[in-house]
């Protein structure tokens, strides 16, 4: 197996929201971005692997190293030789990638946000790297040697850090309010302290409804809608940075904001699904949403 199929097995799979955003998007450019998923998959899981904080950040100790490794074409993991042309040819900044590992292993020695402050600040460090990153392979222009290239016109413009922040934040958060359950039953939990305290629910009661050994608190379901709308608010407010004309270069990004709505909706709906399982769109649906994000709808 390649190490670009690696990358696309692990997080962008047919049927999968990664798979139906890059619809259409050029290879080279559909490569870069899943291996920078494929990155961010493998940290969070090295964070996650282990109770013990000290094995988990060896692992990601060595992920830097590899990372380095990837900048002189020496690296050994899949995800890393994935990313070793992007790296090297300045696509992707190496030390953009820096707050990934920091994040990760901040969560591997059990992230507990006091207040939503801190669980933004958190998702800020967590997310932005991946849609920074993006945004830059997207808007890198092809010139007459085929090399790729960022244009004067297209680096770095003054409203693509508001976007690409706020994307990148919304992002992480949707997957852990997805995910609440998954790592509950893991013994993680990433929502913030104050707004379980005002909602009346306690950590022992929601670790014990995790495995059906207890009644879920009945303050869970306001607490992740206000953490739901409080993320829809941060997506809308990332798109109405976009300028018109720039959103087809950005389709990818638009279109995972426009997955990530819909499934912090259904979230919304019913906030019990999450400890019981995990909310997915449909294929048919997710096609659907980021063909219509493609005009704008």
């Amino acid at each position: 197996m390649t190490p670009q199929a690696y990358c696309t097995e692990r997080v962008a799979p047919p049927g999968s929201a990664l798979h139906y955003s890059l619809r259409g998007t050029a290879t080279d450019r559909r490569n870069d971005i899943i291996a920078l998923h494929a990155l961010a998959d493998e940290l969070a899981t090295a964070a996650a692997a282990s109770h013990d904080p000290g094995v988990c950040s060896a692992r990601l100790h060595w992920w830097h190293g590899e990372l380095e490794r990837a900048t002189s074409d020496t690296a050994q993991h899949p995800v890393a030789r994935a990313l070793g042309p992007a790296l090297r040819a300045g696509r992707i900044p190496a030390q953009w990638l820096d707050d990934l590992i920091l994040s990760s292993q901040a969560e591997a020695r059990g992230l507990r946000p006091p207040d939503f402050a801190a669980l933004l600040a958190h998702a800020h460090r967590a997310g932005t790297p991946i849609t920074r990153c993006t945004a830059r392979v997207l808007l890198t222009s092809t010139g007459a040697s085929g090399s790729r290239q960022q244009t004067h016109e297209t680096a770095e413009p003054v409203w693509l850090e508001a976007a690409t922040t706020a994307l990148g934040a919304a992002a992480w958060l949707v997957a852990m309010l997805r995910d609440v359950g998954h790592d509950a039953r893991r013994g993680r939990l990433y929502l913030p302290i104050d707004l379980m305290q005002a909602n009346g629910v306690a950590v022992a009661a929601l670790l014990a409804a995790r495995t059906g050994e207890g009644v879920l608190p009945g303050g869970f379901k306001p607490l992740l809608r206000t953490l739901a709308a409080a993320t829809d608010q941060i997506i809308g407010d990332a798109l109405g940075h976009i300028p018109t004309d720039a959103r087809r270069a950005l389709h990818p990004l638009v279109a995972l904001a426009r997955l990530q709505r819909t499934l912090l909706a259904e979230i919304s709906a019913d906030p019990q699904a999450v400890m019981t399982g995990r909310i997915v769109l449909t294929p048919v649906r997710m096609l659907w949403i980021t063909w219509r994000a493609g005009f704008g709808r």
